[in-house]
């Protein structure tokens, strides 16, 4: 085990040796005597003594009902699909028109199959 390891889970786990894994705490034993060991623990040390004081503002339940309340919005799907609903509509129509347009009136039936299903014969569908 090396001084960059201990770094690692020190900064991973903090100062206090309870907090470490059950596996690693043999590191913990090696390396908390070394000076090294004692710098980086104390640097640990400081960090973990910050986040413990840290606070957050606000009501937290507040805070989640807002979010929970946010994200179960009525309004944020049905009004993504009725766009994309309306979309399609409008795009299928305008095929629709557009195809219907290139076709003739004078066309008879086998041109008008030819035009919809393929240059295949109307013979090899049946």
């Amino acid at each position: 085990m090396n001084d960059k390891r201990f770094a690692e889970l020190a900064a991973a786990y903090g100062a206090e040796r309870r907090r470490w894994p059950q596996a690693e705490r043999a590191v913990y034993d090696a390396f908390a005597g070394t000076p090294e060991g004692l710098a980086l623990l104390a640097d640990a040390e400081r960090l973990d003594r910050q986040l413990d004081g840290w606070t957050t503002t606000g009501d937290d339940a507040a805070r989640v009902a807002r979010i929970v309340g946010a994200a179960t919005s009525r309004h944020a799907h049905p009004v993504r699909l009725a766009w994309l609903s309306t979309g399609f509509a409008a795009c299928a129509l305008l095929g629709f028109v557009l195809g219907f347009m290139q076709v003739s009136a004078d066309s008879d039936e086998a041109q008008l199959y030819d035009l919809l299903l393929g240059s295949s014969t109307i013979e090899e569908l049946l």
